[in-house]
């Protein structure tokens, strides 16, 4: 098997031929109207933006999202690196390629991560919620699938580790809200910060690449998130049927967009929707170049994208 060329080391007016993920494809118009198809294509070492001048209706209408393998040229646009897309295929039978070498990852340690989520389990006070957490960490099939497991599929946090990194972002969140405002439940709102997303490591599946399970599809991962949290209390004794309603209302109100999903009923609940939002808002917003990141049409397209895709990614 060739010894794979990542695209970070990409140069300028070389031909490269190499596997990457499709993550996004789309057809765009030239100014005269001619169409023109446009890619993001990504390995484990970043990602670039392609260009199919050839034929772009044909191939943005047959290929997939997924392991790719391309032959194209670098070029530069906007002082950015770019690919002039020559030739494009699905994977086949046969194909050599290391799928770590195509997902990206998290560049955080999410060993790391557990072991700070661990210690503001034990933090606190609540016994019962202290005990589910601790629930949570003694499952270590449970916790490697967590570590792993991405947290979107296109969106955000959308890389291997991205699930660790997203939940122990908002769990940040929640506490320096609950520093700043005493009168809060901490403990709860903590413990559903931790929970909150954890159905998505039966929801997602990136063997090769990042997609949704036929349970994710079927049930979503409010639902699984909610069977884990059963489970786990189930083994609890006299775990107090109030504290597991606010649990599970935090879990099933924490995606609502004022049109889907349930309305937070109480503050922590409220607080746990806003700042599952805000993680995910400044993950999306990592992804757009420095010319994007300005104000004006590119950044009303961005909201107008993002209020599309966050709660269904």
């Amino acid at each position: 098997m060739e010894k794979k060329k990542f695209i970070r080391d990409f140069e300028p007016n070389e031909v490269v031929t190499t596997f990457l993920y499709l993550r996004r494809k789309e057809l765009r118009n030239k100014k005269n109207e001619e169409p023109f198809g446009f890619l993001e294509l990504v390995d484990k070492s970043g990602r670039i933006f392609g260009y199919v001048w050839e034929n772009p209706v044909e191939i943005i209408e047959t290929i997939e999202n997924g392991v790719v393998k391309v032959r194209g040229k670098v070029g530069i646009l906007d002082e950015q690196l770019i690919l002039t897309i020559e030739k494009i295929r699905q994977t086949k039978e046969g194909d050599e390629f290391v799928s770590e070498d195509l997902i990206p990852s998290s560049k955080n340690d999410s060993e790391k991560i557990i072991k700070a989520l661990f210690t503001r389990t034990k933090r606190m006070k609540n016994i019962y919620l202290q005990r589910l957490c601790e629930l949570f960490f003694e499952d270590t099939e449970l916790v490697e699938l967590f570590k792993k497991a991405p947290a979107g599929k296109l969106w955000h946090h959308n890389y291997l580790g991205g699930l660790a990194e997203h939940t122990f972002g908002v769990v940040k969140i929640c506490e320096f809200l609950t520093e700043n405002y005493p009168h809060l439940d901490k403990d709860l709102l903590i413990t559903a910060a931790i929970f909150h997303d954890l159905g998505k490591i039966y929801e997602m599946t990136y063997e090769n690449y990042i997609d949704y399970s036929d349970k994710g599809r079927l049930l979503g991962s409010i639902t699984l998130t909610i069977e884990i949290i059963e489970l786990k209390t189930s083994k609890i004794i006299d775990f107090p049927e109030k504290i597991n309603s606010k649990l599970k209302h935090l879990i099933l109100s924490h995606e609502f967009n004022g049109k889907e999903g349930m309305q937070p009923k109480f503050i922590e609940a409220e607080l746990l929707n806003l700042a599952n939002k805000m993680d995910i808002n400044i993950s999306a917003y990592k992804r757009l170049t420095e010319k994007e990141k300005g104000f004006g049409a590119s950044w009303s397209s961005y909201i107008k994208l993002l209020d599309r895709q966050i709660y269904f990614d």
